[in-house]
C-alpha cells in the first residue's frame, strides 16, 4: 500500500489522514495483518472455558 501526503485512510467507518496513520503506526497501534496465532488461542480457551461449564452444569444437574 502506497501513501502519499494528504491521502485518506478509512478504517472501521472513521477517516484518518496518512499523518495520524504515520503517528499511530510508530505507537504500534496498526495492524497490518489480523494475528492469527492469538485469535487461535483465545477460540481454543474460549470453548474449553464452555467445555467446563457444561460438564459442571451437567454434573449438577444429574450427578
Amino acid at each position: 500500500m502506497t501513501l502519499r501526503m494528504g491521502d485518506t485512510i478509512v478504517r472501521a467507518g472513521q477517516k484518518i489522514a496518512e499523518k495520524e496513520f504515520t503517528y499511530l503506526d510508530s505507537l504500534e497501534l496498526t495492524r497490518r495483518h489480523p494475528n492469527t496465532l492469538k485469535i487461535a488461542i483465545v477460540m481454543i480457551s474460549v470453548a474449553g472455558a464452555m467445555l467446563i461449564f457444561r460438564k459442571l452444569t451437567v454434573a449438577r444437574l444429574y450427578g
